[in-house]
């Protein structure tokens, strides 16, 4: 892929991209420093990125349009997506992940999670769940206590703290020295988790909590960007885009920009495309089969969570239950490990086995559309 770097007058900067991206509408009456990214490849089309003056302080406007400039020449010397990659994303703690996958156990301690609501909403039954992962081959655990299903009510913040912090407390009293992320939307909640032990702050809301990032740049730690459409209760009404590739790359752009500008290293950020939330069947496949771009846009590893969602039931016209999709799930695993950094997966062993066969026999990567 051929790609050009322009730099315009202060109103904004023009980058360019192999797939196809189109204008995010900014926020209304925001002044804003827009960076645009035009590709020239087989594939031509722009992306317009535009970063609110409002999402940070007027004196890191300058600051902002740097982060996403050094985001592209990142992208930049990274051009191959075959034979993987390398991000560590704690340097004081030396935790690094690479492509071709690692895997992320889900820990739901929840009574309504989608697939497995109930299951661990016991400490004791999360805390041995989180071993037997582990053991399984997860490097990373993610522990959550709010159900982001569609659909799915809030948690009152006391009670997701009760729900969550007895299982991480409870994981690292029991040796397990796997990466532990807190699957959160509320800085109260994350920072009582890595109180307890948590190393990571996994937010669906990519820093809808205006304390999110200023926790995180205090402590230092990995933190996962999700793009979402809506929230859980409203997302699946009827998700709607213009371009879902070019949408989701922006809105992460522009939230990873904000993080940065908030004191969060950009070492630290991991990108969630959210499938699942806040998308079609179409919306889905189109963000899968574009995750090398996404990557390569926002030079960030990205972290993908297809495991049991319903997309792959109305994709194989299967009426199987969420808990019994799992074999399905772990076709999607093999094919999407060289396209990503972490699976987030509830069924680990399955999911281990599936990607080590498609290593094994050589899966290639796809190229981006094919």
């Amino acid at each position: 892929i051929g790609l050009g770097l322009g730099f315009s007058p202060p109103s904004g900067t023009t980058v360019t991209s192999a797939s196809r991206m189109m204008p995010r509408p900014a926020e209304a009456g925001a002044p804003e420093r827009s960076v645009d990214i035009d590709s020239r490849g087989k594939d031509l089309h722009s992306l317009r990125l535009r970063v609110p003056r409002a999402a940070q302080p007027s004196s890191c406007a300058g600051r902002v349009a740097r982060t996403i400039a050094a985001m592209v020449a990142e992208a930049l010397t990274d051009t191959a997506n075959e034979g993987g990659r390398r991000w560590i994303v704690d340097p004081q703690r030396g935790f690094v992940v690479s492509r071709p996958a690692g895997l992320m156990g889900i820990l739901n301690a929840t009574p309504d999670s989608f697939s497995d609501g109930g299951r661990h909403l016991d400490p004791g039954a999360a805390i041995a769940a989180g071993e037997r992962m582990v053991a399984e081959g997860a490097t990373w655990l993610d522990v959550g206590g709010e159900s982001a299903r569609p659909g799915a009510n809030a948690v009152a913040e006391d009670e997701e703290i009760r729900r969550v912090v007895p299982v991480i407390s409870g994981l690292r009293d029991a040796g397990v020295r796997a990466i532990i992320s807190i699957d959160t939307a509320k800085a109260a909640v994350a920072a009582a988790a890595l109180a307890a032990g948590a190393d990571a702050l996994n937010d669906v809301s990519a820093g809808g909590d205006p304390l999110m990032f200023a926790l995180a740049a205090r402590h230092g730690c990995p933190l996962v960007l999700m793009h979402m459409q809506g929230t859980p209760r409203t997302m699946q009404r009827e998700p709607r885009y213009d371009d879902v590739v070019a949408e989701v790359v922006a809105f992460l752009a522009a939230r990873i920009a904000t993080a940065v500008a908030a004191g969060v290293q950009e070492a630290a950020l991991l990108i969630d495309p959210g499938i699942g939330f806040g998308k079609t069947v179409e919306h889905n496949v189109a963000l899968l089969r574009a995750l090398p771009a996404i990557e390569s846009a926002l030079g960030r590893p990205l972290v993908v969570g297809v495991s049991r969602k319903s997309f792959i039931a109305k994709l194989t016209g299967s009426a199987a239950l969420p808990s019994d999709r799992d074999a399905d799930s772990h076709v999607l695993h093999a094919l999407l490990a060289p396209r990503c950094s972490l699976l987030r997966v509830h069924d680990v062993a399955g999911a281990r086995r599936a990607v080590a066969l498609a290593a094994a026999a050589g899966s290639p990567v796809p190229e981006v559309g094919a």
